[in-house]
């Protein structure tokens, strides 16, 4: 119901605003906090506890929100991630762009987490993280930019644009991992998903 001109706010519910203000703000603060030390000391040696006093508030309320280790660096990764280039219309330009995006922010530490993340993850029987997806990350930006080009015509209606963001970032997180060079892999991605051409050999350099 509509508050009328005048009418005086309770004490209460300035309470209650102040107290949303404050929960927002050690919301980031602890997100903050947890990217801060994946930079300075990795995932392995990242605790609740350090999260905790980094971000100035008590280990409680760190896990009043996130149940385990993971999933609050899951979340934190995700809220760290670069921002999705705007579409442009032209598909081939646009999935070029958001290719190279996560080309290039998968460097340490990220990668190293991810991978740090997933060995982590997979001894998680009971699940307390909830539903993991590495690549949550421009997920739905890139959902996007696929359906604009099917209403363009550009792509088949019922194209999997989640495999196709699959498909591009495992392989670049795989050749990450695995030191091998990401150079020349996006053009190479585009032809595979975009033209069903098969992927040619090409030399490899030592860059990622």
């Amino acid at each position: 119901m509509r508050r009328e001109e005048g009418t005086i706010t309770t004490g209460s519910e300035r309470e209650g605003r102040a107290g949303r203000r404050r929960s927002q703000e050690s919301h980031h603060a602890i997100l903050a906090a947890t990217r801060e030390l994946l930079e300075e000391v990795g995932y392995f040696r990242l605790t609740v506890e350090g999260v905790a006093a980094r971000a100035g508030v008590g280990k409680t309320t760190v896990y009043r929100w996130w149940p385990s280790k993971s999933a609050l660096v899951l979340e934190a990764v995700d809220a760290g991630a670069a921002v999705q280039p705007q579409p442009t219309g032209d598909i081939r330009a646009d999935a070029r762009a958001a290719m190279e995006a996560m080309r290039l922010d998968l460097r340490a530490p990220l990668a190293t987490t991810l991978l740090a993340l997933a060995g982590d993850l997979l001894q998680d029987s009971a699940g307390t993280a909830g539903p993991v997806d590495l690549f949550q990350a421009g997920r739905e930006a890139f959902e996007k930019m696929i359906e604009g080009a099917t209403e363009r015509g550009e792509l088949p209606a019922d194209i999997d644009a989640g495999l196709l963001q699959d498909i591009y970032a495992g392989t670049l997180l795989y050749r990450v991992l695995c030191r091998r060079s990401t150079e020349h892999v996006v053009d190479r991605l585009l032809g595979l998903l975009l033209d069903g051409e098969l992927p040619r050999r090409v030399p490899e350099t030592g860059s990622v």
